[in-house]
């Protein structure tokens, strides 16, 4: 099974899904890429911009078992 896995961050109190990580330093058109993506929000911090979409709704699909270990 393929498994995709995906950066969320907390921003202003809501959970975002990164979408792409771009250094500032790249030249191109921030809103039509933003558009492009179907982000919901562009931030920027340390040197990159953040391509974020806003996560709505949190479910649980599937339960794992924990196991300790001694």
């Amino acid at each position: 099974m393929l498994e995709i896995k995906k950066q969320v961050v907390e921003w202003d109190d809501t959970l975002w899904v990164v979408k792409r990580m771009i250094p500032e330093s790249y030249q191109f058109d921030i809103s039509e890429y933003r558009q492009y993506l179907n982000a919901d929000k562009v931030a920027k911090k340390n040197g990159y911009y953040f391509f974020l979409e806003e996560v709505k709704e949190v479910g649980i699909l599937e339960e794992i078992p924990y196991i300790e270990e001694n």
